[in-house]
């Protein structure tokens, strides 16, 4: 038996045996004393469409299915921005990203922002967090609120060998651990053998390298030539390879964790930060570039201690910045004002109990010039494009809005955009509310961020980041 298999096992036995006390007890509200440990896991670049417990066929995720199955599913959970940087602070922070406005590499969160370590520091808890891209730095503000926050450099299995050496040998209770896996994005080059786990027969090029899918960028090229079906399952292939790594590796951390204690007593959040095209668009990638459901529609699972609300599937439409209310409001702690977000926390009661859900806001916040923003309902999606000329690479930017019906086209190939429609007029209006303040009624405060190193100027460069 292997590693990974080994953990999946234990991973499953505390599952279960968490499912069947929540049975026997009949648990299904926030825990009494002592506080549980919270781990919060972003898996960057992940599709929801891409695993099993939303629907995907190959077996790319067993331990986030596993998970799925006895906890909480939200069906439609929606990222604020399309890339890395903006995604996580609107995580951390339960901001919209035009409030705490930190999008590029030169703006960082003001220490006078409110986030959910800091929030969850001020109640004990001890805060680590071990993270593996330049994007969550300390130098953009993510540090705030850690007792202990690491840069781990390599891919999920590095970073797991770090959790589990700090939890071995310091892990203090109450602990909050954010854990940050890059592996998903590209470059899509899992290691053996996950490069070949759900490749068939292919024999051409691809090699899932940045450099080489490039020229299959559309945001970077005014056309670019039809993707060969071929090389788009190839890439699709190597990107599921990342995901079923990243997913054993997160059966590992979570063993280690239930090894030292029970995981059973431990809230456990899954997220990620944006998804990724893979040609759905006519494009390569599209992170950063659009705003379509393949970016924008994220995995988000929960699991509750004792597994309380196990099986409880969520299909209303929920954003990131909701994840810290929901941790705060189970805790019984009050969120600060700065919070722009709302627990999820009612969505698990009785149907007849349920409160509206709002739409969900998603902002591009400007990378290369290109200024996209979108509100998405439980039906109808509206996506903006401001005309600002050209984009910072010098090529034209199609501006204006695009409409789409996501219960008859889940896809987004059918713009049915026109300045009369109902649907359009009411979704605008709630963009443009989004551009007001909310919570204390001041917009986030930025700082200038630390400048990058030339190695960091380096890994951004090799991945697009700096053109």
């Amino acid at each position: 038996m292997t590693r990974a298999e080994e953990s999946r096992r234990l991973v499953a036995s505390a599952l279960l045996v968490a499912a069947s006390t929540w049975m026997l007890d009949g648990c299904a509200g926030p825990p009494e004393a002592p506080l549980p440990n919270i781990i919060l896991i972003s898996v960057d670049t992940l599709r929801a469409d891409r695993l099993g417990s939303y629907g995907f066929t190959a077996a790319t995720s067993p331990t986030l299915d596993r998970l799925a199955g006895l906890g909480v599913r939200f069906e439609n959970a929606i990222s604020p921005s399309s890339w890395t940087l903006p995604a996580h602070m609107s995580l951390i922070t339960s901001q919209l990203v035009s409030t705490h406005r930190v999008v590029d590499d030169e703006t960082a969160l003001s220490d006078s922002a409110a986030t959910l370590a800091e929030a969850l520091s001020s109640q004990g808890y001890k805060t680590t967090g071990f993270v593996s891209w330049v994007y969550l730095s300390p130098k953009f503000g993510f540090g705030q609120g850690f007792d202990r926050y690491s840069f781990v450099p390599g891919n999920a299995r590095a970073v797991v060998d770090a959790v589990e050496e700090w939890h071995s040998t310091s892990a203090r209770e109450p602990y909050f651990l954010f854990v940050h896996f890059f592996d998903p994005h590209m470059d899509f080059t899992p290691p053996p053998p996950y490069d070949r786990l759900f490749v068939h027969e292919y024999t051409g090029p691809v090699d899932g390298s940045y450099l080489q899918i490039k020229p299959q960028i559309l945001g970077l090229h005014e056309s670019i030539a039809p993707i060969d079906p071929a090389d788009r399952q190839q890439l699709d292939a190597l990107y599921q390879g990342e995901i079923r790594f990243v997913d054993d590796e997160i059966a590992r951390l979570l063993a280690a964790v239930d090894a030292r204690s029970p995981l059973a007593d431990s809230l456990v959040v899954v997220v990620s930060d944006h998804g990724e095209e893979l040609g759905d668009h006519g494009s390569l990638e599209g992170h950063g570039w659009t705003l379509y459901e393949e970016i924008l529609h994220v995995p988000m699972i929960w699991n509750f201690p004792d597994s309380a609300y196990q099986g409880t599937v969520v299909r209303e439409p929920v954003g990131l910045i909701d994840v810290a209310p929901t941790i705060l409001d189970f805790l019984g702690i009050e969120s600060p004002d700065q919070f722009q977000g709302r627990s999820l926390l009612p969505l698990l009661k009785p149907r007849g109990e349920m409160a509206a859900s709002p739409p969900v806001v998603a902002d591009s916040g400007g990378r290369f010039g290109i200024f996209k923003r979108a509100v998405r309902g439980p039906r109808f999606k509206l996506i903006e494009t401001r005309d600002t000329g050209d984009s910072e690479i010098g090529l034209p930017i199609d501006a204006g809005y695009e409409l789409y019906d996501l219960e008859s086209d889940p896809g987004e190939q059918q713009d049915l955009y026109h300045p009369d429609h109902p649907e359009a007029q009411r979704l605008l209006r709630i963009l443009e509310l989004a551009d007001r303040p909310r919570g204390d009624g001041e917009m986030g405060a930025t700082t200038p961020a630390q400048e990058l190193s030339e190695e960091e100027k380096k890994m951004l460069e090799s991945l697009g980041y700096i053109q």
